[in-house]
């Protein structure tokens, strides 16, 4: 966090900007979706039928985490992985459509 950066949040835990927290809070939520667009866009265009990919620490459930797979469609902003072994409830061969950001290119 740069200098500016850690001033502003010391500026609102100590109350400077009570009677702005809403707005604050609006603005942060909608830049927050607007960058998560970006880098969901920029996730996906790296991404083709026949990739092998990895599912990353941020999947639910746990199990699946670290297991490979090959995409085998691209959705709007998901992608339909099958996969190569056996994980929990889902089986080899087993297609899981998921969130560009729950995989990592291999």
């Amino acid at each position: 966090m740069d200098t500016q950066t850690h001033g502003i949040a010391g500026q609102i835990r100590h109350g400077e900007f009570d009677d702005s927290l809403e707005a604050i809070l609006d603005a942060v939520t909608e830049r927050r979706k607007a960058t998560r667009s970006v880098r969901v866009a920029q996730a996906f265009s790296g991404l083709s039928v026949g990739d092998t990919v990895r599912f990353n620490d941020k999947t639910r459930p746990k199990y699946l985490v670290g297991v490979e797979g090959t995409i085998t469609r691209k959705r709007q902003s998901k992608v339909e992985v099958t996969i190569g072994a056996d994980a929990g409830k889902f089986r080899a061969g087993s297609p899981i459509v998921v969130p560009v950001e729950l995989i990592d290119a291999v």
